[in-house]
Order: structure tokens, then sequence, then C-alpha cells
């Protein structure tokens, strides 16, 4: 059996995810509350402007200095704050670095072996190491416990037959090492 596909950028980026779930269990990113906004308010301010209060009537540091010191720090705050977010998103967005990503991938079931070739490279997953089989409706993956696991660009709502008839002979390929 045998089919073609192409992983995209969406495809690569649900390989992510998966891997992260699997590691951590559900990955679920949590809204910042108000609490939340709250205390990171106060961080911001507050300790600056502590630090203004103490240095400049307990420690005795000049009212020019205190405060230069203080807006200082507030601004660092400030700016590492932008920097992170602005970190956090170019990371989340940036193109994956796998060199062949929108090259067309051959897919084969060879003799207990799960073949991807592209124009180039060859690689080969025993299906007798796979743990399970995961179907979504845009992309499937083949779980194989400790290793990584092997990223299939279509799923069961594939518009190739192919792609689909060769999902059902994995599946099938999978059932019977699972009963064996």
């Amino acid at each position: 059996m045998h089919t073609t596909g192409i992983i995209t950028e969406s495809a690569y980026r649900s390989l992510v995810e998966f891997r992260v779930k699997r590691k951590k269990g559900s990955a679920k990113p949590q809204a910042l509350t108000d609490g939340a906004a709250n205390r990171l308010y106060y961080i911001i301010v507050l300790f600056p402007a502590s630090f203004f209060l103490v240095s400049h009537f307990v420690f005795h540091i000049g009212l020019v200095a205190a405060a230069t010191i203080a807006l200082l720090w507030f601004l660092s705050f400030f700016l590492a704050g932008l920097l992170y977010h602005r970190g956090i998103v170019s990371v989340a967005t940036k193109r994956p670095s796998v060199p062949d990503i929108d090259k067309p991938r051959d897919y084969a079931i060879e003799s207990d072996w799960l073949v991807v070739r592209t124009a180039d490279t060859e690689s080969r997953v025993s299906l007798k190491r796979a743990v399970d089989l995961i179907i979504t409706p845009t992309v499937s993956f083949l779980d194989c416990g400790e290793f990584a696991p092997v990223l299939l660009p279509f799923g069961s709502a594939s518009e190739d037959a192919g792609q689909r008839a060769f999902l059902d002979a994995l599946r099938s390929q999978f059932v019977r090492h699972e009963t064996a």
C-alpha cells in the first residue's frame, strides 16, 4: 500500500501540539485573569515605588537619584514584559525548521515497516514498535512510545481515497500486531 502527502506548516504544528500533550498531559493556555493582571500591575508599579520610598526616606539617598533608579527599574520591568511577549509570539508563529517540509513524501507499508521517502531520503519505522495510531480529521500520528511520533499529513477527512485506504491498511497492521 502506497500513498503520497505533503507536510504543511499546520500539520507540523499539530505534531508539536501532540508532543506537548504527550509529555505534559493536556496543554491548555490559560487566559490572564483580572487577579493575575492586578498582581502583575502591583509588581511593575509597587516594587519601584517602594524602592523609591525606602531608599529616599530610610537610606537617605537623594530625591533625584532615588527617583531615577526607581524609574529605570520600572522601565526595565515594562520592557522585559514587552520583549517576553514578543519573543513568545515569534516562537509560536515562526516557520518550522524541517528542511524538506514542502516536498512531497511517499508513504508505504512494506513487510511490517512504515517507509517514508522523500526525493533524497528514506526512513523506516517498525510497526512492531508502534504503541498507538491516532487519527484526526486533518493529520494522523503513529505513536512509537519512547521514540518520536511519526506524522502522517492526512487524516480521516482526507479527500484522497488512497490516503484513507492507507490509514485503513495501517490500522489493520496495527490491530494485527496488538492481537499477536
